[in-house]
């Protein structure tokens, strides 16, 4: 690499830091900044009244309610609804009886918990992300690109594909060529091994809606993510571009954008473990499975880190621009928002199972296309 234009020392933020170079020369200013203002037009307009007043604890709050809240109506409830009406435990030959449904009991006694405690985390560290770059002057001076999305609007959005999704779900859930048994959330007609929702059924179903919704609501609150990065980005790159001083002084400021982060990460990792739940369920094609898969992979995955990639690296080329006004040698080395720790837990979960889930995902996919 020429000295005249570095790149940073990390290797993932190397190849981000091409992949930018690329786009930069092959896709017209025109078209870059029309993605700006797609962006900010699809970002939930989030009033500063409403961030403002919650307290510093509101995200943890967020997670323990959500958490409890999701394991009573998952748990606890299917748990004595099933026993009631003798769908617990029994010993009918093609019947997956809720005592026996591992899958479920994992994922509704703790993976479900999990992800929607970290949803309504995230939507409030997103939040307040978002709104702490608006009042803090100190990061960009001028004036911020304004999100314009009725909050209304993005709520019916997320209801229509949540319905959506759900009754593609559950139609698949009574077919018996993608699920062969028979679960406890299934009814007979007429006594007849004719599948039909029954009471239970339709609790099931309402509630998959609901965790579908939250899924949703998760993917929403990475759009002022994304866009507190790209601001943030903006501002770095401006003539005015001398504070914060430091890094860490900018760590500081973005830390419910630096936490934002991590918590998408964490619900990534428990949705994935979800998925490969779910997997032991299907025996069909399954679209359902097919398309929350795929979603899994490119949404969660790349645009989690994307954001902070983006503003790693415009420190970077700050850095950069700093040196060669000072007459010093450009640094070869890029700084981390992350802690120490939390950079070795994150390479960790990336190797052991995001990265191989990402491949298999697709690699099975592809090969069952194909070659099916």
């Amino acid at each position: 690499m020429a000295s005249n234009d570095p790149s940073p020392g990390d290797p993932k933020l190397r190849i981000f830091s091409w992949v930018t170079k690329v786009c930069r020369k092959l896709i017209p200013a025109n078209f870059r900044r029309a993605a700006g203002v797609v962006l900010f037009g699809v970002t939930p307009d989030i009033p500063i009244s409403l961030v403002s007043t919650m307290a510093q604890k509101a995200a943890r709050r967020a997670f323990v309610y959500g958490f409890f809240t999701t394991f009573l109506f998952c748990f606890v409830v299917i748990a004595v609804w099933t026993s009631v009406i003798g769908t617990f435990q029994g010993s009918e030959l093609g019947r997956v009886y809720f005592r026996d449904d591992k899958a479920n009991l994992i994922e509704y006694s703790l993976l479900c918990p999990l992800y929607v405690g970290l949803s309504a985390t995230l939507v409030v560290l997103s939040c307040r992300s978002w709104v702490g770059l608006r009042l803090n002057s100190s990061i960009c001076p001028g004036a911020l690109r304004i999100p314009r999305l009725p909050l209304g609007l993005a709520f019916i959005v997320g209801i229509g594909l949540s319905s959506f999704v759900t009754c593609r779900f559950i139609s698949e859930c009574l077919d018996p060529n993608i699920y062969e048994k028979t679960f406890w959330y299934i009814s007979y007609l007429n006594g007849e091994h004719q599948r039909m929702l029954g009471s239970l059924g339709i609790y099931y179903s309402l509630l998959n809606y609901s965790l579908f919704l939250v899924i949703f609501a998760a993917i929403v609150a990475l759009l002022p993510i994304i866009a507190t990065a790209a601001e943030v980005g903006r501002c770095l790159r401006a003539p005015m571009a001398n504070i914060p001083a430091s890094f860490g002084a900018l760590r500081t400021r973005l830390s419910d954008f630096v936490s934002a982060y991590l918590v998408a990460k964490a619900m990534t990792f428990v949705l994935i473990l979800n998925y490969i739940t779910w997997g032991w369920l299907v025996q069909g094609h399954s679209v359902t499975k097919i398309a929350m898969g795929a979603a899994l992979s490119l949404v969660c995955m790349f645009f989690v880190s994307f954001p902070r990639y983006y503003v790693e690296l415009e420190w970077f080329m700050l850095d950069v621009r700093r040196a060669y006004a000072a007459g010093e040698p450009p640094p070869t080395e890029s700084e981390d928002l992350r802690s120490p720790n939390v950079r070795m837990t994150a390479h960790f979960l990336d190797v052991l199972l995001i990265g191989s889930f990402f491949i298999n995902f697709w690699y099975n996919t592809f090969n069952g296309f194909w070659f099916k």
